[in-house]
């Protein structure tokens, strides 16, 4: 007796024939493992991890073709979306390569008043080095918009600081930042990097004459944020002390490692005080 007899025999209410081969367990085939793997399996080593997050410039920027068509107040409210006017844009990409006289300057200052969304300004972060070394003073007005500015998230601000700290070490770069610490309070750790990467900078270059200009620079740079408060001198004593000694040589650095001993003994003196007062 056969196996489809058997059935019918037993469950002799079912009218229909059924196929042996569905009581037959399906069994997965063997999960497919990557050589190299060390056994695990291949869809759980991806080749590519790294994410980029991506924006599109174009996005609500309202062509010449299409603001022909359009009424003077569709045009404004486009351009509100946006953020940025079209107008500014090009301002900005004009002074991304050149150096732009005082009126047009004063334009553009006066055209980054009017944006309220800043995230529009974010095609700006890939060309913030040209335009802090062609215009200093407008990449200042752009920072403090983005700094400060309610239509600003924060990870737009921690954008444009990445992009300063990026930026290769010149006299304009400390202009913009030193202006950015007499107008807004800076993160601690923005300027902690910015410090550092000067420093990084610094000892780098091959070249001594421009290594000896930018050191003195530095120097002062560090100078002016430690007297006026600006960095906690005991964050970054132990880089900074060394920086001073490798470059000891120099005046600039000598007055800069005086001054930190002369705090780090100010504050030795204090904290005896407050020891021997609580006792």
């Amino acid at each position: 007796m056969n196996v489809a007899k058997t059935i019918e025999v037993v469950f002799p209410h079912l009218e229909e024939t059924l196929n042996p081969a569905s009581f037959i367990p399906r069994v997965p085939p063997p999960p497919f493992f990557s050589p190299d793997s060390g056994g695990d399996l291949i869809w759980m080593n991806p080749l590519d991890s790294e994410h980029k997050f991506v924006f599109d410039d174009s996005l609500m920027v309202v062509s010449d073709a299409s603001a022909a068509s359009k009424e003077p107040s569709e045009v404004l409210h486009s351009n509100e979306g946006s953020g940025v006017s079209a107008n500014l844009r090009s301002m900005l990409e004009l002074a991304f390569k050149n150096a732009l006289p005082t009126e047009q300057l004063n334009e553009i200052r006066a055209d980054l008043k009017n944006v309220r969304n800043t995230s529009g300004l974010r095609f700006c972060l890939d060309h913030l080095s040209g335009l802090t070394e062609n215009n200093p003073i407008t990449a200042v007005d752009l920072l403090l918009k983005v700094l400060d500015s309610s239509g600003s998230g924060e990870h737009t601000m921690l954008e444009f600081l990445k992009a300063l700290v990026n930026i290769q070490m010149s006299v304009h770069s400390m202009e913009v930042v030193n202006r950015l610490t007499n107008e807004v309070e800076l993160p601690a750790e923005f300027l902690h990097m910015y410090i550092s990467s000067c420093i990084q900078t610094c000892e780098a270059i091959q070249d001594k004459f421009h290594q000896n200009r930018l050191v003195r620079l530095l120097c002062v740079f560090l100078q002016s944020l430690i007297r006026n408060k600006i960095v906690n001198v005991s964050d970054l004593m132990v880089e900074m002390q060394a920086f001073c000694i490798e470059f000891s040589g120099i005046r600039e650095a000598a007055a800069l490692f005086r001054l930190m001993k002369s705090l780090d003994n100010n504050a030795h003196v204090e904290n005896s005080k407050n020891s021997l007062g609580k006792s």
